[in-house]
């Protein structure tokens, strides 16, 4: 093996583990890596091994017996893929690599043996993402596996989150709960950034009636956000506004958000080519989360596009926001309907929130600032 310490010019060997291929950019995680590690300096030489690539589709047990024996067995909460092991300590022991980067905690139980030195990104606090939405589940057996996934989860981050020389997380409150959890571990922040030059505003007319919600739809917490707006939320918007519009965007809606398209102006797009034409057209950008975790990139792309916010504090969780200033605040589902119809009736108020996000974007929310601080710790875990 090498010694691990480099200069500033010399090469560096990275391998980069991953659930799925950059290319594919499937979630928010996949282009937090392509930008961060895109924009490491050029002494940088990334080798990629994915997840995916070896992984076999796990079969799930279905119906009450299903739930029944997967609520009593004791499982590790993430399925373990042997051919990745093999090929992982295959690369380590053949490769002088000076440093391996991972993105997710599912891929923390493969580093058990590695004698290279680690930084794992987890992106977000998996225990406290999973308690939140098991707080926002009616009591059934679907929240009693929920219960069981976090007792898993405690136990699984105990274990390995150890191995790591340095772990990184998107938002402070996250590190502060892993901290908490794992005693000892070396846990900082790196907060997600924006693309400022793809998400540019395009010339494209704008609907003063129409407020807009972006996201992969199949994503839990998503899912969550969509039904709470929809049944607390939107009714009190409509009752004032009739002919307020509704823009649900994102690949893979469930089936519970395909059953509102149509209905009281509110429209599923599905899988779009680009999301910037339906953010720049609306009037207004919601995000009312509930239940996740991390930072959440539709705010930091709605502020690159100067546009006015309404959202949950979860979801800006992780952002430096100012209520009134860069964004609107929402503590209750009336509160959440206020805060909408008053940007929808003053637009001079949004144009101004907007304008304010956007300086905030560009001062504090650059993929580049956030590549130099990668830089940085790698460089510190190296040597």
């Amino acid at each position: 093996m090498p010694e691990h310490s480099v200069s500033e010019e010399d090469p560096v060997k990275l391998l980069f583990l991953s659930a799925n291929a950059l290319s594919q950019m499937r979630n928010g995680s996949s282009l937090r890596a392509h930008h961060l590690l895109s924009r490491l300096p050029s002494q940088y030489h990334v080798s990629y091994l994915n997840l995916d690539e070896f992984a076999k589709p796990v079969r799930q047990k279905h119906g009450i017996i299903g739930y029944l024996l997967s609520i009593l067995a004791t499982n590790n909460p993430y399925p373990f893929c042997m051919e990745f092991k093999n090929a992982f300590s295959k690369a380590i022991a053949t490769e002088e690599f000076h440093i391996v980067m991972l993105m997710g905690v599912n891929l923390l139980q493969y580093l058990e043996g590695c004698n290279v030195p680690v930084v794992a990104d987890l992106v977000d606090e998996p225990v406290i993402a999973a308690l939140r939405e098991a707080l926002n589940e009616p009591f059934s057996i679907t929240a009693a596996r929920s219960i069981k996934h976090i007792f898993e989860l405690l136990v699984y981050e105990r274990r390995y989150c150890h191995i790591p020389k340095h772990t990184i997380l998107a938002a402070a409150t996250d590190a502060t709960w892993l901290r908490r959890i794992v005693r000892g571990v070396e846990a900082s922040v790196l907060p997600n950034g924006v693309d400022l030059q793809h998400f540019q505003v395009p010339n494209t007319p704008l609907d003063p009636n129409e407020i807009v919600f972006t996201g992969n739809m199949s994503f839990p917490p998503n899912i969550a956000a969509v039904k709470y707006f929809s049944q607390q939320v939107y009714p009190r918007i409509l009752e004032r506004r009739p002919n307020c519009k509704w823009t649900i965007v994102g690949a893979s809606p469930d089936i519970s958000i395909l059953a509102l398209a149509n209905n009281n102006g509110i429209s599923v797009t599905g899988s779009v080519d680009d999301i910037r034409q339906y953010i720049s057209s609306a009037a207004i950008v919601i995000s009312p989360l509930v239940s996740g975790g991390g930072i959440k990139n539709k705010i930091l792309e709605a502020w690159a596009m100067k546009k006015a916010i309404v959202t949950t504090p979860l979801g800006c969780a992780g952002i430096l926001v100012e209520h009134g200033v860069d964004i609107l605040l929402a503590h209750s589902a009336a509160e959440f309907a206020e805060q909408t119809l008053h940007l929808l009736d003053s637009p001079v108020v949004a144009r101004r929130l907007g304008e304010s996000g956007y300086r905030k974007a560009v001062n504090l929310y650059s993929w580049d600032d956030k590549a130099t601080k990668l830089h940085n710790i790698l460089q510190a875990a190296i040597c």
